[in-house]
């Protein structure tokens, strides 16, 4: 709630990525990104050089230049570094 980010309810702010195959899905939404692993081997998601992670379901996702790496069913919710 404290990221006006995320409070923006305008359906035209959200933009969502996903690769069924692999089972991963990611939601930008202005600064925040919401990366979501489901499936039952880790992924690799690039773009994600200016975030920073501000909150992770455990503690072994890795975040590394551009790269966000994602162990199965994990989530981590990052904020674009300005």
């Amino acid at each position: 709630r404290g990221s006006a980010s995320l409070n923006n309810g305008e359906p035209g702010h959200v933009r969502v990525s996903f690769r069924e195959k692999e089972r991963w899905l990611v939601m930008d939404r202005d600064t925040m990104r919401v990366a979501l692993n489901l499936g039952h081997a880790a992924v690799s998601i690039d773009g994600c050089r200016d975030y920073a992670i501000v909150l992770q379901s455990e503690g072994d996702i890795c975040l590394e230049s551009d790269t966000l790496r994602l162990p199965p069913s994990r989530l981590a919710v990052l904020s674009r570094q300005e």
